[in-house]
């Protein structure tokens, strides 16, 4: 009965776990679904062959960048809507309690003080895009946060004020995520970097 006992103990942990890298690999699938299409956007400025931009943009006039934080956080957006519908699988994480698991980052946080941090209760991919400023001090990182302008994206952070330029574009990105097995947040980073 003892032995029974340990082998269904162990057996259950066993299942317990293997659930878990299931969970793991779904979540990582899905990033890099994400990290592709952002990438491509990133290199075409459309998705699909459908410019992300305002119609009534020049092409040429627009900088070509990642997505900001509005364009994740707006799901009225019809930008918003257009850069999300060629998505090939829908962002939905496996413990998720909304249909859509893409939240926007509101800092410039790492893999532990990223807000909102992902975690076994709070599961959802955090999209962070950067951009980056060039002080007398050197390069800054951002976080990009409007879209709205035609003339590319405006940059807000909270250490250094509003900065609006025409120039700046979100350059590069983070997407955070839960991993169960590891029981940590992990990392994917744009290719450019």
């Amino acid at each position: 009965m003892v032995i029974m006992a340990i082998l269904m103990a162990i057996g259950t942990a066993s299942f317990t776990q293997s659930q878990a890298v299931g969970r793991d690999k779904k979540r990582t699938e899905d990033v890099a679904i994400l990290a592709r299409h952002l990438e491509a956007i990133h290199r075409h400025g459309q998705v699909n062959g459908t410019l992300i931009y305002p119609p009534n943009t020049s092409y040429d006039t627009v900088p070509l960048g990642y997505p900001s934080t509005k364009l994740v956080s707006d799901t009225t957006d019809p930008q918003t809507i257009t850069i999300f519908k060629g998505l090939s699988t829908p962002l939905k994480a496996p413990k998720a309690t909304t249909d859509f698991s893409l939240v926007a980052a509101t800092n410039l946080g790492d893999t532990s003080s990223i807000t909102p941090l992902p975690s076994n209760s709070n599961d959802v991919y955090v999209y962070q895009p950067i951009a980056q400023r060039t002080l007398m001090s050197g390069p800054v990182d951002l976080l990009c946060t409007d879209a709205s302008s035609t003339e590319g994206e405006h940059v807000i952070t909270t250490q250094l004020g509003a900065i609006d330029s025409a120039t700046t574009t979100c350059i590069k990105f983070n997407i955070y995520y839960w991993s169960e097995a590891k029981q940590a947040v992990q990392v994917l980073r744009s290719i450019n970097r």
